[in-house]
């Protein structure tokens, strides 16, 4: 809609210049014909008056017997010839008997169309009939007569006493000339309408465009506005999100370090600036031979250069894990866990690396606290005189000591093959169970029952059971620790002991 309006306001504007540059350049060739007119019948007026009326006059009354004053006139009207460019003829005409008559020009006597002294002008109109009466001078354009298309302008000449109109002086241009003149105004006109239509169609043009540059700024300046906006939030997302990171990185129990492509720190969270003793802004742009050369030993240093390097031969989403003994000096040693991974920047390259680090120096300790009890366990249960056994809720038998294998004669792998009322004398077997109904029944209390075990010879033994129900963290009975002792081997060495005293 916009568009078509504009073309109209275009089509009123370009009818609209139109009709003026014909308007203005009609009214130019009038301004070129009237200052023709003016500036032809000045030259003329002027020519007159420098004309000798008195011999002039002569010359009409025919007093000039001797020719001295027609010689004087012809002369005269040749300066004029000379004086003004591109005139074809210069004349005086006089009015003998009503009849206009050449009275002199600048032709010479054996010209062609040389009428003669008193030649007849057969071509006179009404208007120069007229001047010799009224006495007004005149300008007539376009006339033709017998030698051509003129523009002329006729100035009379008076009688220096009576006032009377004496001769006409007359000079002819050819029409040529006017008409040159004239289209070079027409040509000026054409010329500057077409100036100003163009100069107004540019305006029109500039103006449109100027106008789509406007709307156009003001829909890029409503989207610069939104970006701005957009960026806005987005920073301020942003800044939340590294808030949130930096919280989060604080939060995790362990030290954490990020790194670029160079291998200088980045950042770290606080638990990592704290164990190095630095601030925050002491650690950023520093390699790791630069941070922790004074912190350990060159050996363990160069144990980390070596893990790093290895960690850039992985690629942007390259992993390692290792341990490190990092040693503070004066014997304090502390185990490093690293846990350590790439990540790629936008073109798909590794932009750095985080790291994570724990400490499992208390670990280790308790490790190896477990491992030292657990080989105590282990050498008291494997080396102890009476039976020990390891029974879950069940009865079912999960462990035994040598010295149960060897009370009942069967190996640790029949025995953990069998079930547990076969090692039970069947006078003595409740259930299913080595044990009594009420240490099955009360599991919080430790129990002690007497039973019968079958041994793998045929044979039985009297053995007392002593108990304890092991509980998880719930409190519930996990597995049962017995105590076997041989009641037969211990009466035979009371016996022993009283045949001896």
């Amino acid at each position: 809609m916009k568009a078509r309006n504009f073309y109209l306001l275009l089509y009123l504007c370009l009818c609209l210049v139109t009709t003026a540059g014909v308007f203005f350049t009609c009214q130019l060739q009038k301004f070129a014909v009237a200052s023709y007119s003016r500036d032809l019948q000045q030259k003329a007026d002027i020519a007159a008056a420098g004309l000798d009326s008195w011999a002039i006059k002569r010359m009409h009354l025919g007093e000039d017997r001797s020719g001295v004053d027609c010689e004087h006139i012809w002369q005269r009207l040749s300066m004029v010839h000379q004086a003004i460019p591109d005139l074809e003829y210069v004349y005086l005409m006089h009015k003998v008997g009503g009849e206009v008559r050449f009275l002199a020009d600048t032709d010479e006597a054996s010209c062609t169309d040389y009428s003669g002294p008193d030649g007849i002008y057969s071509e006179a109109s009404e208007q120069l009939k007229q001047s010799f009466a009224d006495g007004r001078g005149f300008v007539e354009l376009g006339v033709a007569d017998r030698w051509g298309t003129w523009a002329s302008a006729l100035s009379p000449v008076f009688d220096p006493l009576g006032g009377q109109v004496v001769a006409v002086f007359g000079i002819d241009l050819p029409y040529k000339h006017l008409s040159d003149h004239v289209s070079l105004f027409t040509w000026s006109g054409i010329a500057i309408s077409f100036a100003v239509g163009s100069a107004l169609l540019l305006f029109l043009l500039l103006h449109r465009r100027n106008k789509a540059t406007e709307e156009q700024l003001l829909l890029l300046n409503d989207e610069l506005e939104q970006g701005i906006v957009g960026l806005q939030r987005a920073e301020k997302e942003q800044l939340e999100s590294l808030n949130f990171l930096e919280v989060l990185l604080n939060a995790i129990p362990a030290s954490v370090i990020y790194k670029n492509a160079a291998g200088r720190f980045l950042g770290s969270n606080r638990r990592f600036v704290e164990a190095l003793g630095l601030g925050s802004d002491e650690i950023v742009g520093k390699t790791s031979s630069e941070l922790y050369s004074s912190k350990i030993l060159p050996e363990q240093l160069a144990e980390i250069e070596r893990q790093n390097n290895k960690l850039a031969g992985l690629g942007p989403l390259g992993e390692l894990t290792y341990e490190l003994t990092v040693d503070y000096g004066l014997g304090q040693k502390s185990s490093i866990s690293v846990h350590s991974a790439n990540f790629p920047n936008s073109d798909g390259e590794i932009g750095g690396s985080v790291a994570v680090f724990f400490d499992v120096t208390a670990n280790h300790e308790l490790q190896q606290a477990l491992t030292a009890s657990e080989n105590r366990f282990r050498s008291i249960f494997n080396s102890a005189a009476a039976g020990v056994l390891v029974v879950d809720t069940e009865g079912r038998l999960m462990q035994s000591n040598p010295a149960f294998c060897h009370l009942v004669g069967y190996s640790y792998g029949d025995l953990l093959q069998m079930d547990c009322a076969q090692l039970v004398h069947p006078e003595d077997l409740t259930g299913a169970s080595l044990f009594c109904e009420d240490a099955v029944a009360d599991r919080a209390a430790p129990f002690s029952v007497r039973k019968r075990l079958r041994r793998r010879d045929g044979g039985s033994c009297h053995v007392q059971l002593n108990g304890s129900w092991v509980c998880d963290g719930q409190g519930e009975p996990e597995y049962a620790v017995v105590l076997v002792v041989d009641l037969d081997a211990l009466q035979s060495a009371e016996a022993v002991g009283k045949a001896g005293k």
